[in-house]
This record gives C-alpha cells, structure tokens and sequence, in this order.
C-alpha cells in the first residue's frame, strides 16, 4: 500500500530575513561542522486507509525509528488519541510501522508490517553501515518486551522487510538506550522487569549471550542516551525517577554528568564535562532524539525538556505518591490539582529545547548547528542518513504529540 506524495516545501517563515537559515556555536560563532542548515517540511501522509491504526495519526512519542539504506522508518509510539492527560486520558501503544522515502518533492509512505505487539519506549539501533535496523525492547499495555525485530531491505524487490532477530534478551526491557559495537549490543538505563537498571550490558548479536559489562558510575537512568564514537562508549542524560517514599535519600532527580568507556577495556568510566550549549544553558538531554550517521559516526541531538522543569515535575510526582502513603488527602489533593495546572500551560512554557546539535568528541562539546522553535519536541524519531537528518513526530508538551516531519539538509 503505498502513496505518493508532492508536497515538501520549505518551512513557512514569517519575515523575509529568518529565510536565510544560520548555524551558531558557542557564544553565537559560526559552527565549526555547518554553514547552512537548510530544513524542509516533509508532508507524510494522512491519508487513512493507509494506518490501520486512526490514533496513530495524530503523532506519537517514543516511537521506533531509524534508517535502512536510502529509507526513513517509523513507527510504534504511544499518545493519549481520546481524552487529554490533563483530564485523566489512557496512553495507547501502536504496533505499525511505516518507510518514507524520496528525494526533494516527491515522498512516498509505505505500510511495512505489524510488530508482534504494541510498544513504546524501546531502542533502535543500526546495523551493517546503516543497512540494517533493530528494534529492540519497549513496553505496551501488555507489559515490557525483550524481543528483538530487525528491519531489513530485500535485494530483488527493494522492499523493507520486517523479521524476528534469531535471539532476544533475557528479560523485559525499555525506557534505556542500546549502541552497537563489535559484533555486541550494548544497552543500558530505563527498566528490566520491573526493576531500574544500574548495569551496562552487552548483548552478543552472534549468540544471544548476556553478559554484564560495568556498573553505571552514578545509578540508575530513565531515558539516558548511548552511542560509540572510536571505540569508546558515550552516556548521556536521564533521571532518577525517585525510590521507596520510605526511605530518605530516595528522592528524583536529573543526571547532570556524563561518561565515556572504553570498550577495548571497559574497567572505568571517565566523566566528561557537564553538557551544555553555552555558558548557564544546561542540556539536560532528557526527551532528547539523538541519531549518529553509520558512514561518518557523526552524532546529532534535536530537543529535549528544560531540566528545572522536569525536576519539578518528577519531584511533584515523587511527593504524590509520599501524600498517598502517608494517607494525607490534602497534600494529595493539592499536589494533583498542581499538576493539572502544570499539564494545561501553553507550549512555550515548556521551554523545550529549539536546538539541533552537534557532537564533536574530541572537543567533548556539543556544537549548535541550529536553533528553530520545530526542534522543540521531546521524544521524537531523529535519523541520519549522510547530510541528512530527518525528524518525525514528538511532544509538542507533555501530553500532546505532533504528526510534522523534517528534513535537514546540513550540505
């Protein structure tokens, strides 16, 4: 099933001067890695008879995605399609998947196949330079999944084909972030049956064996970022989602550090400076889509939440559920009544991130290519193919998904 399309045009800017689109790093200097970030809006279809799945339509988060060949994938997610979170509304998971391909006007979406089950949360990872894409984890209505899908495309046909990896992890696992190095896949963060994750492990993409690897240097991370630049594994971002309400020191809070490992002898992890965009501009990296090219290695990051205000909110969260312990019915009241208002302020008071970045490692910096108010989601596909970068779907705020698609041109 598929549908053409001819409708990507550029993005609509309000005043003439802001069509000439500008790269800056830090302190506002020309970057380094782009002269010109030129973006295009890319029309994905919407037509319905192509989703078998109407909520999907109005756009997801925590979705699967990624690149294999000259093909874009999306797919998976989760939104609240009926009633709003604010008043009480159920997240639904998706199982569908879908291809985009084309080149300047002309897109075509394709309906690839069902996953086994409906997830959310889990980690996409390329393989064999890009030719090849796993989807590994994740967690839907029916609970979290250690299956492993590979997404592949046929030589005679030319067509995306979805199949079962030959081995699965051995437990239920989403919410982390996985690299592939070596023949291994590495994973880390998020859950495991229940339980946080505060190990590295490797998964070997030869016989399935799961061995533990390291500990993590400073506990256990929700929504952390993993990739391998020249043999050294980078861990960025994530939260403590807060422990046992009876226990001191178990609050919530946001990672501030990140890491690197050697992976050719991975006996300690070497911290690296705090993230940040500029001086005082803390990155968070929580909600952050990040993509790395298979042919160059290059690493890209797009959005992502402001951190005050997502430790607000988990530590409102965090107190919740102390009130309901303690059967306090005024707290509990008032901090739920805090929250709703939390969920109904407009966009901007979100302060998502505008910014697509950069990696230069041996800098350790991450460099601002460019800053635009599409960037600022959380949650989205981001994937990288050569000078392009393509970003699909996300929060617009908590609660709220976009279906828009984006193309970045970095030549």
């Amino acid at each position: 099933m598929k549908y053409l399309h001819s409708k990507a045009t550029l993005l609509p800017l309000l005043v003439s001067f802001a069509l000439a689109l500008f790269s800056c790093g830090e302190g506002g200097s020309a970057s380094s890695y782009s002269d010109v970030v030129n973006i295009s809006s890319v029309e994905i279809s919407r037509d319905s008879v192509l989703y078998a799945e109407p909520g999907f339509l109005q756009g997801v988060s925590g979705a699967f995605g990624g690149a294999v060949g000259d093909t874009y994938i999306y797919g998976g997610g989760c939104n609240f399609p009926d009633i709003p979170v604010a008043d009480g509304g159920q997240k639904v998971f998706y199982k569908s998947l879908y291809a985009l391909s084309g080149k300047g006007e002309s897109w075509e979406t394709t309906f690839i196949s069902f996953l086994p089950k409906s997830l959310a949360y889990g980690a996409s990872v390329s393989l064999g330079g890009g030719d090849m894409l796993l989807l590994v984890g994740g967690v839907g209505e029916r609970g979290a999944s250690g299956e492993i899908m590979m997404l592949s495309k046929m030589t005679d046909t030319g067509e995306i084909r979805l199949s079962k990896y030959p081995f699965a992890l051995p437990f239920g696992w989403y919410e982390g972030a996985a690299a592939e190095h070596g023949k291994s896949l590495y994973f880390t963060g998020g859950w495991k049956d229940g339980e946080l994750v505060t190990d590295l492990y490797a998964f070997s993409l030869r016989s399935g064996e799961t061995t533990k690897v390291i500990s993590l240097p400073d506990g256990a991370r929700l929504q952390p970022n993993l990739f391998v630049i020249d043999g050294y594994l980078f861990l960025f971002g994530g939260f403590f989602p807060g422990g046992d309400v009876r226990i001191p020191g178990q609050e919530p809070y946001v990672h501030r550090t990140a890491w690197k490992l050697n992976l050719s002898a991975p006996k300690s992890w070497e911290k690296l400076n705090t993230p940040e965009a500029m001086p005082g501009s803390p990155l968070s990296f929580i909600g952050v889509a990040v993509a790395q090219d298979q042919v160059s290695g290059a690493v890209y990051a797009v959005g992502g939440v402001d951190p005050v205000l997502f430790q607000d909110a988990i530590s409102r969260g965090y107190l919740l559920k102390k009130a309901v312990f303690r059967r306090d019915a005024e707290a509990e009241a008032r901090l739920k009544e805090e929250h709703r208002s939390y969920l109904l302020q407009p966009e901007s008071r979100y302060r998502f991130s505008p910014r697509l970045l950069r990696y230069d490692h041996r800098q350790d910096h991450w460099n601002i290519l460019k800053d635009s108010a599409i960037f600022s989601t959380a949650g989205a596909v981001l994937a990288a193919k050569g000078d392009e970068l393509l970003m699909i779907g996300g929060e617009r705020k908590p609660g709220v998904r976009t279906f828009d698609a984006y193309l970045c041109n970095m030549k």
